[in-house]
């Protein structure tokens, strides 16, 4: 399984998880985005208003539903992709396909954990990807 990290330089958290979200769900896959119960609700709003033109079909209740759900807690309701926005770990054991870790990395305590969260999935073996913004906010991938 592949885990891509990225790592917020110029853009905010509301401006890069439409464009992640949007990518894997023009791919047909099913999303849960992982945050913290009080970014919910503006990550919910975000997905609402990110796009004038594209709608990105989400919600924050009956998960059955939703192709993109916002969530405080890991369940994989039959989804691909994980995003976690909120600095947990994953534990590799409910099935996704792809694991999105997208974490400040202006702040130096969140590239801390994520520099932690790198080193205990490197050593469990998982396919690691790094992104990290230039200065125009272009994703460059990083070895």
């Amino acid at each position: 399984m592949e885990i891509s990290f990225y790592q917020l330089a110029t853009t905010p958290l509301t401006r890069t998880l439409p464009l992640l979200v949007e990518k894997a769900y023009e791919a047909n896959m099913r999303v849960l985005v992982l945050a913290d119960k009080a970014k919910i609700k503006e990550l919910d709003e975000t997905l609402w208003t990110s796009y004038q033109q594209k709608f990105l079909p989400h919600g924050t209740t009956s998960p059955e539903v939703q192709p993109i759900f916002i969530s405080d807690k890991i369940a994989n309701d039959n989804r691909q992709v994980l995003v976690v926005t909120n600095g947990a770990v994953y534990d590799g054991g409910d099935n996704f396909i792809k694991v999105l870790d997208v974490f400040d990395g202006n702040i130096d305590s969140d590239l801390a954990e994520a520099r932690k969260r790198w080193k205990a999935y490197k050593d469990k073996g998982f396919d690691l990807k790094y992104w990290s913004q230039d200065d125009k906010g272009k994703w460059v991938q990083k070895q």
